[in-house]
């Protein structure tokens, strides 16, 4: 399989276990993935940053997001002109948290009260049987890499 274009995206700093999980999710599910998106109308005072916002597209990208940025502002918009679906990703190198879950869940109700349908995806490098199908009973996929 074919990896994405990475050209556009700079890895957070001192998270290479996070940004190595993001990469891995984003060569296996293909897409055009927007990483560290800040989420307007976020009613806590500094704006949230989501892990990753990934569209369905014939393009494959990883690319940082940015306020101005006109490929995913055509991307947001079309997603929510035809009712696509979009992920809002949270990586963690370890263990599900509650802030994790959190994050995600929040990050999910924020972007589908500005018209998305997001797929609300946790990406991880385990997680215990029984935590899956709970976070799969409320609607939350977890991708681990094994």
């Amino acid at each position: 399989m074919r990896e994405h274009e990475k050209k556009e995206w700079k890895p957070r700093k001192n998270a290479k276990p996070s940004n190595e999980l993001l990469e891995s999710y984003c060569d296996k599910k293909g897409g055009i993935t927007f990483a560290e998106v800040e989420v307007p109308d976020d009613p806590y005072p500094r704006p949230r940053v989501i892990d990753g916002v990934r569209f369905v597209a014939r393009t494959r990208k990883l690319k940082t997001w940015f306020e101005e940025d006109l490929e995913y502002q055509r991307h947001f918009s079309r997603a929510r002109q035809r009712g696509s679906k979009v992920e809002i990703i949270e990586v963690t190198p370890s263990y599900p948290y509650r802030g994790v879950v959190g994050q995600v869940v929040v990050g999910a109700w924020l972007l589908g009260k500005q018209g998305l349908r997001p797929n609300m995806v946790l990406v991880c490098q385990e997680v215990a049987p029984r935590l899956r199908r709970f976070l799969k009973k409320h609607g939350i996929e977890v991708w681990t890499p094994n």
